[in-house]
């Protein structure tokens, strides 16, 4: 997003965030270390970042084996299992009807009826999400079906998933808004093709999250990060301060770098584990003012330059938006239940 710059040659009026760290001596200036306060607030919204990209990325980028269970993701311990079922009463000739068991151990039950409109159920450890479809309709060469999902905890998605016919690329989105059962809303648009990925995320704290990722075809995965190329996008934190991210590896499996840039000459330079937790120093300048860990879950230990030690921890709208905790596949979003 471009921003308008006022540039006053007689009067340099420090206000606002971009002065955060910037100081009063301009852009690209520093005039001192940043701040505790400071600190924290930068640290809280990468947190943020890393635990909302670590939930949507481990739906997006899935690697299966040839039997179906999948080799990158936590608990797929079960083998993939499908039935026909037979017609009911009343049913209209072309119904569709099965069940199933997912590689996440979901086990589920679905009919569509012959215009294309559907409804699914998914139960496991005794409860229960179900998902409703309407009948597919068409935008120029866009198909287009709208779904409604109530997810275990009573959480709801109401999106709709739009596929391109005319395209060559595999043109597809998902969009729409997750709400909470205390009725907090995040509004989230996932755009693919064969080439890319593009998320924007917009939590109810103000916060918002733009990213995207090259893609490539993988064993097992359709879609999958070229890791070397590296992923760019921003975080705008509720405060306003946003910073821009990259996520990169130096091989074909993973997510192993993280780099932040935010106003004022800050930089952030993290090694990332598996699961996109990490460790590494923010510099302002090229000088080191404070070290950050944190593990997955989005909690860490901030330890600022001649200053004690502080926790730190994402946000709670980030923890409560994590995505991935309602749905165990991304093959869950959308009428699509054999995964």
């Amino acid at each position: 997003m471009k921003r308008l710059s006022l540039v006053v040659v007689s009067l340099a009026l420090c206000t606002g965030l971009p002065a955060l760290f910037a100081g009063c001596s301009g852009t690209g200036a520093p005039s001192g270390d940043p701040g505790v306060a400071e600190l924290q607030t930068l640290v809280a919204d990468q947190l943020s970042a890393a635990v909302l990209l670590r939930s949507w990325f481990s739906m997006l980028h899935v690697r299966q084996s040839v039997d179906g269970g999948a080799i990158d993701r936590l608990n797929a311990t079960c083998s993939v299992e499908w039935d026909m079922l037979p017609e009911q009463p009343g049913d209209p000739p072309g119904t569709f009807r099965a069940k199933g068991t997912t590689s996440d151990c979901l086990h589920w039950e679905a009919v569509q009826w012959p215009d294309g409109s559907g409804k699914q159920t998914y139960t496991k450890d005794g409860q229960r999400s179900t998902m409703t479809w309407d009948a597919p309709r068409m935008q120029g060469p866009w198909q287009i079906v709208d779904i409604d999902q109530t997810m275990w905890d009573g959480a709801r998605l109401v999106y709709e998933s739009g596929y391109n016919l005319e395209s060559t690329n595999s043109d597809q989105y998902y969009k729409g808004r997750a709400t909470l059962a205390d009725g907090r809303e995040m509004h989230f648009e996932h755009y693919r093709n064969n080439d890319r990925d593009d998320l924007s995320l917009r939590l109810p704290d103000g916060s918002g999250l733009d990213i995207g990722v090259p893609l490539t075809t993988a064993t097992g995965a359709p879609y999958w990060p070229i890791f070397t190329q590296g992923a760019n996008g921003t975080f705008r934190g509720p405060s306003g301060l946003e910073q821009t991210l990259r996520l990169s590896g130096v091989g074909a499996e993973r997510w192993d770098r993280w780099e932040l840039h935010a106003p004022g000459g800050i930089e952030g330079r993290f090694t990332l584990n598996q699961d996109l937790s990490g460790s590494g120093d923010i510099r302002r300048g090229g000088k080191v003012v404070a070290a950050l860990e944190w593990a997955a879950g989005g909690d860490g230990l901030l330890r600022p330059v001649g200053a004690t030690a502080v926790e730190a921890t994402a946000s709670a709208a980030a923890r409560a938006f994590q995505i991935d905790s309602w749905i165990g596949n991304i093959a869950a979003i959308g009428p699509m239940p054999y995964y």
